[in-house]
C-alpha cells in the first residue's frame, strides 16, 4: 500500500464483519444473481478525502457487471465500509466440477485516479444444508473429502505455487470434492484450483 487513503487488510483491520473487500450474493440461480460488494477504506491522511469507490467483476477481461458509488467524504483517521448492489444475468455457476471464478477489481478513485485497488477471483454459487444432505446450486451434492496440512518435511510452509497446484490435483484424481485445510492461512495457489 502507497496511498494513506485504502482499502484495508481483511485480518489487519481487526473490524468485526470483515475488513478488506467481502463478495457476497444472496440471491443465485442460472437465470440470474445479485448481491453486494462491501469495501472497507481508510483515511490515514490529516484530512478530509473526497473519493468514489469503483467495482467490477469481469470474466476473462471482460466486463460482467460494475457500479461506481456516489462521492464519499472521509474525514482525517477515520474508516468506513461502502456497500454496493451487484447483479449479474445468467451467470457462470461455481460447482466442483465446473470451478467457474469471475476476477472481482475494487478501486478507490480520486479525482479520477487510483488511490488503491484490490483484485482477487471469486465464485458463485448457492450452498444449502437440507434435512436430505448438502445441496450445492439446487443439486444434491455427495461429499468425499480428506484433510490437508500446506507442509512438506525439509520444506515446511515454502510450498511452490507448482507444489500446491500439485496437491489439490492429486487430491482431485483421488475422487476427493471436499478439503478441510489446516487451521492458518492457505496458499491462493492451492484454494484457486
Amino acid at each position: 500500500r502507497t496511498d494513506k487513503l485504502y482499502i484495508t487488510d481483511a485480518v489487519a483491520a481487526n473490524k468485526k464483519g470483515g475488513g478488506g473487500v467481502t463478495v457476497h450474493f444472496e440471491k443465485v440461480s442460472r437465470q440470474e444473481a445479485g448481491g453486494t460488494i462491501q469495501t472497507h477504506i481508510r483515511n490515514d491522511y490529516p484530512i478530509a478525502k473526497r473519493f468514489k469507490v469503483k467495482a467490477m467483476l469481469t470474466d476473462q477481461g471482460k466486463s460482467v457487471t460494475h457500479t461506481t458509488s456516489g462521492e464519499i467524504i472521509l474525514n482525517p483517521n477515520k474508516d468506513t465500509i461502502i456497500t454496493q448492489q451487484i447483479r449479474i444475468n445468467k451467470p457462470w455457476l461455481w460447482s466442483v466440477d465446473e470451478p467457474n471464478l469471475y476476477t472481482v477489481e475494487v478501486c478507490i478513485l480520486e479525482n479520477g485516479q487510483y488511490a488503491d485497488k484490490q483484485v482477487f477471483k471469486t465464485g458463485i454459487r448457492q450452498a444449502e444444508i437440507r434435512e436430505d444432505g448438502f445441496y450445492l446450486n439446487g443439486k444434491k451434492e455427495y461429499l468425499s473429502g480428506t484433510n490437508r496440512h500446506q507442509e512438506y518435511p525439509e520444506l515446511g510452509y515454502a510450498l511452490s505455487d507448482n507444489a500446491n497446484y500439485r496437491d489439490a490435483y492429486k487430491i482431485k484424481e483421488d475422487g476427493f470434492n471436499y478439503v478441510r485445510c489446516s487451521h492458518y492461512p492457505q496458499s491462493p495457489a492451492f484454494l484457486v484450483v
